[in-house]
C-alpha cells in the first residue's frame, strides 16, 4: 500500500494526490501486486518515493526517470513537476534498512501560467523583490548571471528588451548590440543607458559595417573590470564577511550582449582573445560587485562562447523549439526533453542554479505586455 503523508502547512488535497500517484505508478510495476513495494511521502516541496530494497523493479537512475516521466504527467495541472539534471536522493530517519531512501521530486503547486503585464508592473515589482517575475508562481533573481537562447523568431528579442526596461529603472546598463536592431532602437529612447554598436557607412561599394565595434568592446569590458576590482577592494574593508554591492548602497550595472557570436565574425585574432578573456574574467569574478553578465545569442556552443563562462550562467533560458540539439548546449545533462504543457510564442525551458525553490528544469512562457507606456 501506498502511504501519503501531509505537511501541517500543505494545502494541497492529499487524498486527491494519493490516488492519483497510485494509479499512474502502476504501469512501471511487472505485476498488479507490487504496489506496496513503494512509499509515497508529501512534504512541502516535493513528493519522496522510497521504493523498498528488494522488490522487483532495479533502483537505478533510468528508474528514477521513468517515474518523473509518468508523475509530471499524472499530477499536472495540480502539482507541477520540475526535472531535475541529475537523480536526486534523500535519507529517511528511523526505517527500516531496505526502506531507508527515497527519490526526491520537486514540485510547484499549481501550474506556471503565462503572465500579462505591464511594464511598469514587473518595474515596481523588481525594486520591491530584487527579482524579475517570469510568470504566475516563478521570479528569478536580477543580480545573477543570465542567459538566453534561441532561434530566430522563438521571442528572445521580445523577453530581452522586457529584461532591459527592468534593469534601466534598478542600476545602469550598457548595451552592445552588433545588429543595430530593436534594442538599440530602445536605447536610442533611454538617454541613461550606454549604448556600443556599430558604425554604419554608406558608400560606393554599399553600406559597411565598422571593423573597430570589438575593439570598442573590449575598451569598455577592460573599464568594467577596473570597477569590479575597485569595488571589491571596497567590499574587503567591510567587517560584514557575506558582504556584495549593495553592502556598499552601489546599484548593479547590467552588461546586456545581444547576439554574442556576431561580436568576433570577421575580428582579428587577438580582438577575440581579448573579447573572450574579458568576458571570463567578468563571468567569474564580477557577480559579487554588482557587474551582470547578460547574454543572448541562438546556440550558446563552445566555439561562440567559452564553457567557463557559459558554466557561471546561473540563470539559464531556452526557447523555441526544444530537442537533444538545441538543448545540449545549455543542459547537457538533459537526457531527455521534459514535459511542456504550455505552446504559443515565447515558450522554451528554463533553470535557476543555486536557487533552494527552483530545483529542476521548468517549463516557460515568457510575459506578454499589456499595451501602453514603455519605459
Amino acid at each position: 500500500m501506498i502511504a501519503l503523508r501531509k505537511s501541517s502547512k500543505n494545502p494541497l488535497d492529499t487524498e486527491k494526490v494519493s490516488n492519483q500517484v497510485r494509479k499512474s505508478l502502476r504501469v512501471l510495476f511487472p505485476d498488479s501486486n507490487s504496489a506496496g513495494d513503494f512509499d509515497v511521502i508529501l512534504c512541502k516541496t516535493g513528493l519522496l518515493i522510497a521504493p523498498r530494497i528488494g522488490s522487483s523493479v532495479a533502483i537505478t537512475s533510468d528508474f528514477y526517470y521513468k517515474i518523473l516521466s509518468v508523475l509530471e504527467v499524472a499530477l499536472w495541472p495540480t502539482l507541477q513537476l520540475q526535472h531535475p539534471l541529475a537523480m536526486q536522493l534523500q535519507g529517511l530517519q528511523d526505517r527500516d534498512w531496505n526502506r531507508s531512501r527515497a527519490f526526491f521530486y520537486p514540485f510547484l503547486i499549481g501550474s506556471s501560467q503565462r503572465l500579462i503585464t505591464a511594464e511598469i508592473e514587473e518595474i515596481n515589482y523588481a525594486k520591491r523583490t530584487g527579482n524579475f517575475k517570469l510568470m504566475s508562481n516563478i521570479s528569478i533573481p536580477l543580480n545573477k548571471h543570465l542567459i538566453i537562447c534561441g532561434q530566430t523568431g522563438s521571442g528572445k528579442s521580445y523577453l530581452l528588451r522586457q529584461f532591459l526596461s527592468v534593469f534601466n529603472s534598478i542600476g545602469s546598463v550598457v548595451l552592445i548590440d552588433p545588429k543595430v536592431s530593436d534594442c538599440a532602437r530602445w536605447a536610442k529612447n533611454h538617454p541613461s543607458v550606454e549604448l556600443i554598436q556599430p558604425v554604419l557607412s554608406a558608400g560606393a561599394n554599399g553600406s559597411s559595417v565598422n571593423s573597430d565595434l570589438l575593439d570598442n568592446v573590449n575598451d569598455k569590458l577592460d573599464s568594467l573590470e577596473t570597477i569590479m576590482y575597485k569595488r571589491q577592494e571596497s567590499l574587503l574593508q567591510q567587517k560584514k564577511i557575506s558582504a556584495d554591492y549593495r553592502s556598499l548602497n552601489m546599484k548593479p550595472i547590467f552588461v546586456v550582449i545581444d547576439e554574442v557570436s556576431s561580436l568576433t565574425i570577421g575580428a582579428g585574432r587577438q580582438a577575440k582573445s581579448d573579447f573572450w578573456d574579458h568576458l571570463t574574467r567578468l563571468a567569474l569574478l564580477a557577480r559579487e560587485a554588482g557587474i551582470v553578465l547578460v547574454l543572448a545569442l541562438q546556440q550558446a556552443r563552445s566555439d561562440v562562447l567559452p564553457t567557463t563562462v557559459r558554466a557561471q550562467m546561473n540563470v539559464k533560458i531556452l526557447l523555441g523549439a526544444i530537442d537533444k540539439d538545441n538543448s545540449q548546449y545549455l543542459f547537457p545533462n538533459l537526457s531527455e526533453v521534459p514535459f511542456l504543457p504550455i505552446s504559443g510564442h515565447g515558450t522554451g525551458i528554463m533553470s535557476v542554479a543555486g536557487s533552494q525553490r527552483y530545483l529542476g528544469i521548468l517549463p516557460l512562457a515568457t510575459p506578454t505586455l499589456k499595451e501602453g507606456r514603455n519605459y
